[in-house]
Order: C-alpha cells, then sequence, then structure tokens
C-alpha cells in the first residue's frame, strides 16, 4: 500500500546582536519548507519547496539579500535489500538566488548515485 507522508516546518528566529540590535549577518529571520514524501512498493518519490526570507549581509546590516524560493524533487529504486538508486533534481525552477551578497548558488541540477549496503 502507498504510503504518504509530509512536514510543514516554519522557523521564526531572532538572529538580533545585542549590543547593535542589528540582525546577524546571513541569518534569515523566516524559512517556511513543504515537504511530501510517498512510496509504491520498491520507488519512493518526493519534493521539497523551502522559502526563505530576506537576510542581511554584514553586521551594519546596510547590504541586503533578497530572499528566495526553491523546489527539488527527489525519487529512490529499491533494486533489493543491498542496492539502492538514488536521483536528485534540486532547483527546479532553475531560480537565481543568493544566500550570500555577489556568491550565486547553482542554478537547476542534478545528482544520480547508487549505493550498497550489506
Amino acid at each position: 500500500m502507498a504510503r504518504l507522508e509530509y512536514q510543514i516546518k516554519h522557523d521564526l528566529l531572532n538572529p538580533e546582536i545585542r549590543d547593535t540590535n542589528k540582525r546577524l549577518p546571513r541569518r534569515a529571520d523566516k524559512t517556511l519548507s513543504f515537504d511530501v514524501s510517498r512510496s509504491f512498493g520498491q520507488v519512493d518519490v518526493g519534493a521539497n519547496v523551502m522559502a526563505q526570507d530576506h537576510r542581511f549581509d554584514n553586521p551594519d546590516n546596510s547590504i541586503k539579500v533578497a530572499g528566495y524560493v526553491t523546489v527539488d524533487l527527489r525519487a529512490a529504486y529499491h533494486i533489493n535489500k543491498n542496492w539502492l538508486l538514488n536521483a536528485k533534481l534540486n532547483n527546479l525552477l532553475d531560480k537565481d538566488y543568493q544566500t550570500v551578497n555577489t556568491y550565486n548558488t547553482q542554478g537547476m541540477n542534478y545528482f544520480l548515485s547508487i549505493h550498497y549496503n550489506n
């Protein structure tokens, strides 16, 4: 029988420097993520959507880095009790975003892997 699992996570932080009342650099104060997965016999599939609020890149909060949303997909095939084939597709929407000012993250990318467990 197919099993559906999901998780919703919302983080609210107050990453503040007490002496200056400025936000700590490179920390978003709001993060929301939704993860869903389902198993169909030997196959597992899933998706994750994550949104993060803006952040500042320096201690005086003068350099603001925009927030972003990403979508990731994954699948796994259990070949037998020892072998597992994994596939991941990250940043499905090919979103250009930064977590650090002037440091771009990867666009859409994928990974394939095979695992052996004794």
